[in-house]
């Protein structure tokens, strides 16, 4: 039977998408950042973007509707293994790096402005991230029946980033330079660490079906899907370190600090214990790496637990018959698919003696004073021993590790994030726009927004060929590149992507494969 559409819709559904495009790219320019959202070989492969081409178990951490396709002529799905890995930001600036400290070059003061002006383009007081992400799903079950899909599986995560300004490397390059801190520089450190088990389950199934929408004219299903998901956490480690350092010409040496760090288990135990001796020695303070050599030995063991939720929604439009048929789209059925979705909200409560190091104080120091009758009646003569004293004994656990320890239970949230999506779907090409922005920067997320564009072609059935770019968020301009191996049965997917080597805005690359099997 013929459908019947209103011939007005698909053009101006195209002619507002394009709008929608360049708009985007003007609001999110070349010269911005971005990165991956997520690990699975087909968005990675197209830059992010193609998160409502995964269907299955994976769709549960993307867009949970997309679990249930109505499309899909096999009802059962079994994903084992996935597995990925992905690292890139402003701090890893290879390009930089490779410029100023690997061509034997003499780094003088000159130099050393230079690169340190490039690595850190946003200015002395603005920290510079790396970060990374790796995931591994074990196994991923999912099963359709009429109109409905469910799916339960298990991945482990882990997932950091370390921060840092522009002060840290000025001393670590410099020295205590009093013409670098003449006036007060800020030194920040920031590193944040997670590992993470993640046992999902999830629902998704069609809600709508209209064959002659009022809207456009032509057949449209909407489709939601939900997924809740445990979350067992075995590591977490957040350290925040703030401080001003100032150098007078006088070579008085003023560092005003404050930090604290969130852990857990044996490292909790082992800085307290330290922090108790050290209390209680009236003055002789024992050595800190006496006490942390077993300090990860119970990494493995729950340390807390937590949930997590992915919602999702899909609207699917079936296309005019005909349109667009040509060689490069195929002829046949077309989609148009709409998607939002919110993923991987949720927090962990660390909770396994969890311990909370804080301390604040300021160092004012003129350097080593040589004192020979000092050193020749309390160290033997020997000047190593004397230094080792000033800068561990005196500096190190009378200034800096003079903390204070709260035993109290933390929370830490996961990456989550917001998308809107679409793709136009057809026999032998799709292609995807995606829209996402996180909702904290955990890990690798952004609160920035972020555009990614894929597309997926098929020359032959079984052989897609991917590609995408993405820009807006953090890390880079992104480049993405895939392909796979689609069987009756079976299914591999490989992706890679990539930010290319600048020295504005870090680099990125990030790689997955991952097999399914189709019953």
């Amino acid at each position: 039977m013929m459908m019947k559409y209103d011939k007005k819709v698909l053009p101006n559904v195209v002619s507002a998408t394009l709008a929608m495009l360049v708009m985007l790219c003007i609001l999110f320019p070349h010269t911005s950042k971005a990165q991956s959202f997520y690990d699975h070989p087909v968005t990675i492969s197209m830059a992010g973007s193609g998160m409502l081409s995964v269907s299955g178990y994976d769709a549960l951490h993307l867009n949970p509707a997309s679990l249930y396709s109505y499309s899909d002529r096999h009802r059962f799905s079994l994903t084992i293994p996935s597995i990925s890995f992905g690292t890139g930001g402003q701090l890893m600036n290879t390009s930089v790096y490779n410029e100023y400290l690997t061509e034997g070059r003499v780094l003088t003061d000159e130099l050393q402005a230079e690169m340190l002006l490039k690595w850190f383009p946003n200015g002395g007081n603005q920290m510079e991230y790396g970060a990374f992400q790796t995931g591994i799903t074990t196994l991923g079950i999912s099963y359709r029946f009429g109109n409905h899909a469910l799916a339960v599986g298990h991945r482990a995560r882990a997932y950091g980033r370390t921060g840092t300004t522009k002060g840290v490397f000025e001393a670590a390059f410099g020295g205590l330079d009093d013409q670098l801190f003449a006036d007060a520089q800020r030194l920040d450190l920031r590193t944040e660490l997670m590992a993470l088990s993640e046992f999902s389950a999830g629902w998704a199934g069609q809600v709508y079906y209209d064959g002659d929408s009022p809207l456009f004219g032509l057949p449209v299903r909407i489709k939601a899907g939900v997924s809740p998901k445990l979350i067992i956490a075995y590591g977490s480690f957040d350290m925040d370190f703030s401080s001003t350092l100032k150098v007078s010409g006088d070579s008085l040496v003023v560092h005003n600090f404050n930090y604290s760090l969130l852990t857990h288990g044996e490292l909790g135990n082992n800085l307290q214990q330290y922090a108790t001796d050290r209390d209680a020695t009236g003055g002789t303070n024992p050595s800190l790496s006496d006490y942390t050599g077993d300090s990860f030995d119970d990494f493995g063991s729950p340390a807390g637990y937590g949930f997590g939720l992915s919602l999702g929604a899909v609207a699917d439009i079936t296309l005019p018959a005909h349109v667009l048929d040509n060689a490069f789209f195929g002829r046949g059925s077309k989609n148009l698919q709409l998607g939002f979705a919110l993923s991987d909200m949720g927090r962990t409560v660390i909770s396994r003696e969890s311990a909370r190091i804080t301390h604040s104080d300021e160092l004012r120091w003129k350097g080593l004073a040589i004192d020979n009758d000092w050193i020749d009646n309390e160290f033997d003569g020997n000047i190593d021993d004397y230094v080792d004293y000033v800068l561990n004994d005196s500096l190190g656990s009378s200034t800096y590790l003079a903390y204070g320890v709260d035993r109290e239970s933390y929370t830490v949230s996961l990456p989550g994030f917001a998308s809107l999506s679409g793709m136009l779907s057809s026999p032998k090409t799709d292609i995807s726009v995606d829209i996402q922005k996180g909702f904290n920067n955990v890990g690798i997320n952004s609160r920035v927004f972020r555009l990614a564009v894929g597309i997926e072609h098929r020359p032959v059935r079984v052989l897609p060929l991917r590609t995408g770019f993405a820009t807006g968020g953090k890390n880079g301009f992104i480049v993405g590149l895939g392909t796979g191996l689609r069987m009756r049965y079976f299914t591999l997917d490989l992706g890679t992507s990539f930010s290319p080597a600048t020295e504005s805005r870090g680099a990125w690359a990030a790689f997955s494969f991952g097999t399914t099997y189709r019953f």
